[in-house]
């Protein structure tokens, strides 16, 4: 303004020295118009100063504003994503607390499956022991008895070595009521009983038991075929009772057999769940540096950009002031 002022005044004050200096005409510049043209010069010169600020001006803020949006854009891309990894973290963690479970209720059952087969198998084995000791009671008795029978008839036969039958029927006879005694299938009446006690404590003479022979004959063959059928019905308990116990020996190791499958899949994809997990994690941590170094950059960015702007205004407000 203030160059214009005095390029005006000069401007005047040459149009006044034209009026008077026409006497001059012989000369062709004058000092005047050597000032005036000077001036316009200058004149020119502050214009283009000041269209070059301008555009350094707009050359910044264009560069201030696609920094800020590209930061801008970039911050909600990061935070959208945060958001969406603590999603999927919240949803992994849910899904890994519930295969956790998963995984203690499947040991747990597998544990209970192995127990519990172990004591099937200890029960079985004690049943099977005592089913073992119960059929030798009965063969033994069954055995005895088909031996004081046979006897029995040979000493109607021949009565010479009454005295050496004698002694094989009583070992007989106590074989008999040991069984009866300590098996719980073994079943004799009274009369079954008295007999086989009467061989027991029999002392008589070949002579005088003979007459006594042919009814402790019929009763120890009725014994007999009694305890051969408690023998038959004893095996058919024991082949029952192991069918039984290899049915159920075979569920329950299926069963565990597929708890322990399912139990490798469970923590496969427990391992896989919590692999994810730990990416997910570490995608986090790292977007959440990247939101804050784009945050800090914008921050920095915004500052200087206002700095930048301030100073450009105040160059331009001088540069048209003068």
């Amino acid at each position: 303004m203030l160059l214009r002022a005095c390029f005006c005044g000069l401007l005047l004050w040459g149009a006044g020295a034209r009026a008077t200096g026409s006497l001059r005409q012989s000369q062709k510049v004058t000092p005047v118009e050597k000032v005036i043209e000077l001036l316009k010069k200058l004149e020119l010169q502050v214009e283009d100063e000041g269209k070059a600020e301008a555009k350094q001006y707009d050359k910044t803020a264009c560069f201030c504003k696609e920094q800020a949006d590209d930061k801008l854009y970039a911050i909600e891309k990061s935070k959208e994503k945060i958001k969406m990894l603590n999603a999927q973290i919240a949803a992994l963690e849910a899904e890994i607390a519930e295969l956790n479970a998963k995984v203690t209720e499947l040991t747990q059952k597998i544990a209970d499956l192995e127990e519990a087969i172990k004591n099937l198998v200890a029960t079985r084995t004690k049943a099977h022991t005592a089913y073992l000791l119960e059929a030798k009671d009965m063969d033994d008795a069954i055995s005895a008895m088909q031996r004081a029978i046979t006897a029995l008839k040979d000493s109607k036969k021949e009565m010479t070595d009454a005295k050496v039958d004698f002694v094989q029927l009583r070992s007989t006879a106590a074989t008999v009521l040991q069984a009866v005694r300590r098996s719980s299938k073994l079943q004799a009446t009274d009369a079954q009983l008295a007999a086989v006690k009467a061989l027991l404590g029999s002392k008589q003479e070949p002579a005088a038991y003979e007459f006594q022979s042919n009814d402790i004959i019929a009763t120890l063959e009725s014994m007999e075929v009694q305890f051969k059928e408690n023998k038959k019905e004893l095996d058919q308990t024991e082949f029952d009772a192991k069918s039984a116990f290899e049915k159920e020996k075979l569920n329950m190791e299926n069963e565990k057999k597929f708890a322990e499958k399912e139990l490798a899949e469970t923590e496969k994809l427990l391992g896989m769940k919590e692999e994810e997990l730990a990416d997910a994690k570490a995608e986090l941590q790292e977007e959440e540096k990247d939101l804050a170094a784009d945050q800090s950059f914008l921050d920095v960015l915004t500052e200087n950009c206002e700095s930048q702007a301030k100073c450009s205004t105040s160059d331009r407000r001088r540069v048209r002031a003068s």
